[in-house]
């Protein structure tokens, strides 16, 4: 498996449990947006960091957590504060554990 897919997919698994704990919507419309709005930050942020290379990963890091609480407000129609909150947590947490739990996967596949 290669290394960006081995790290969408841990993104995945670490922001899915709060996203769920968290969200009002209902489960099966709430992965399906999960998935599609992950796929899309995560898709930009990696085409991003390949085009510009000098851009930080904390000023992405800050554009994703905007744009996905955005998206989740629209999706619950408001809730802006919920919505930023659980962006930050679910980013902040894959990001920071992210870091420290790929390089231990990446030597088990």
């Amino acid at each position: 498996m290669s290394v960006p897919a081995l790290a969408f997919l841990l993104t995945l698994a670490l922001e899915w449990p709060l996203v769920v704990w968290l969200s009002p919507a209902g489960t099966r419309w709430r992965g399906l947006f999960f998935l599609c709005m992950n796929g899309a930050s995560w898709g930009l942020a990696m085409g991003s960091r390949a085009s510009w290379p000098a851009i930080p990963v904390a000023a992405l890091e800050v554009v994703i957590i905007l744009a996905e609480g955005i998206l989740l407000a629209a999706f619950w129609r408001g809730q802006l504060a919920r919505a930023l909150m659980l962006s930050l947590l679910a980013n902040l947490a894959s990001w920071q554990l992210g870091r420290l739990i790929l390089p231990r996967l990446m030597g088990w596949v």
